[in-house]
């Protein structure tokens, strides 16, 4: 994995893929980041997006989750 200064990364599997490859991620930063998101257009929209929105709003963002094999 690279190396970026002020960054440290982690990744485990947590079971969301079969295969038992890792699928969630954490990236986090020694400072808060300049941060974008695209979300939904749909008006029904579940919780974690209306939170992401508000944490957004803040700009306070140092970490990020990322996940893989789950479609949302």
């Amino acid at each position: 994995m690279i190396k970026v200064k002020g960054f440290k990364f982690s990744g485990i599997s947590c079971g969301l893929k079969k295969s038992g490859k890792k699928d969630l991620g954490l990236i986090s930063s020694e400072n808060i980041c300049t941060t974008h998101a695209v979300f939904t257009k749909n008006k029904v929209v579940a919780a974690p997006l209306i939170i992401g929105k508000e944490i957004l709003k803040k700009n306070l963002v140092k970490s990020i989750i990322v996940n893989s094999g789950n479609a949302n």
